[in-house]
């Protein structure tokens, strides 16, 4: 029973752990997609889906995000910001992008 019951448990966290294209997930002021899959051989990618539950508190927010990410152990480059993703948001009072970006796309009406 012992075993079964630890067994179910490890089974459990290995699938939370575990991420999938089309999980989403907040870190810090933003809500992150995984576009692509990371693998043995390079990183995956994500895009950014708009305020996290964090980032909709603030009473403003200057968009401003990092070019890497690291989930459940794999790394993920921010590639893109997804359509829609600040639509009408009036929180959102700049933009700020790195000159070393691995942005790729900036959605329809994204802002």
């Amino acid at each position: 029973m012992k075993k079964n019951l630890l067994l179910s448990l490890l089974l459990m966290t290995s699938i939370i752990a575990s991420a999938a294209v089309g999980d989403t997930y907040d870190y810090l002021n933003f809500k992150y997609e995984i576009t692509q899959e990371a693998s043995s051989d390079g990183n995956g990618k994500l895009a950014v889906k708009g305020l996290s539950t964090t980032g909709n508190s603030k009473t403003s927010i200057v968009v401003q995000f990092p070019n890497i990410l690291t989930r459940a152990g794999k790394t993920y480059d921010v590639v893109s910001i997804a359509d829609d993703a600040f639509d009408s948001n009036s929180k959102i009072t700049g933009l700020n992008i790195a000159s070393n970006t691995n942005l790729k796309s900036i959605g329809q009406y994204a802002f």
